[in-house]
């Protein structure tokens, strides 16, 4: 009787033990080391690429930033997403679905039947961490007041200044009011208020961002080209 019950514990205690490896080695729901930002450049049929950055956070939320390069304009997709395994469902929040598989510390875009993307341009589709600094070196904030000389008077300076909060004021200028700002990839949205002849019409001014240093912004707006310098 001894033997048998030294025997049925035994057996217990492998079913236990096997049991918790099962829980632990489970990538269902419980699996969060793809959380994080991943980039690409995904095809596009009129321009050279569009940037892609997906943001995966905890709580299951996620952000698409997409921005079609050499052309002023990009766009921000936000929702929740799902793991099974491998397997990512992201849904927006205007309900459109895209599926993203999790493979060797990289996403992996899939089609609409869950297959991955074959061909010249699979690797267009593949994902990769981004790394926040290169060098060890903290990245430029471009929050902060810019300016720039007012055309024909090289002693007045006007300009803008972005909040880290989102909202956004003009620098002397009296008719033009920035209200609140954004930047998706290389490109900030301005939104304000134009005032003049009895009327307000409000605006959003598109920026791209040419370069960017400590001191220095230089942007482009409708093909004109604009250097802001930091105001201390």
């Amino acid at each position: 009787m001894k033997t048998n019950s030294i025997f049925y514990a035994t057996v217990a205690m492998a079913m236990a033990a096997m049991a918790l490896t099962g829980c632990n080695g489970s990538t269902s729901g419980t699996q969060t080391d793809f959380l994080g930002t991943y980039h690409a450049i995904m095809p596009a049929a009129d321009c050279p690429g569009i940037s892609t950055t997906i943001i995966l956070d905890s709580g299951n939320t996620y952000i698409i930033e997409r921005e079609y390069l050499e052309r002023a304009s990009a766009y921000r997709e936000a929702g929740k997403f799902t793991a099974e395994a491998d397997m990512l469902t992201l849904v927006s929040n205007e309900n459109d679905t895209t599926y993203i598989k999790v493979a060797e510390g990289m996403l992996k875009w899939l089609d609409n039947e869950k297959n991955e993307i074959k061909g010249d341009l699979a690797d267009s589709y593949v994902f990769k961490p981004v790394i926040e600094s290169q060098n060890g070196m903290p990245s430029v904030e471009i929050t902060g007041n810019w300016v720039e000389p007012v055309p024909g008077m090289p002693e007045q300076f006007q300009g803008i200044s972005l909040m880290e909060d989102g909202t956004a004021q003009s620098i002397n200028m009296a008719t033009l009011q920035y209200e609140t700002w954004d930047k998706i990839g290389n490109v900030i949205f301005l939104k304000g208020k134009s005032l003049g002849n009895s009327q307000t019409i409000e605006f959003t001014d598109t920026l791209v961002v040419a370069s960017l240093t400590a001191d220095t912004l230089k942007v482009t707006r409708n093909g004109q080209v604009s250097a802001y310098a930091r105001q201390k």
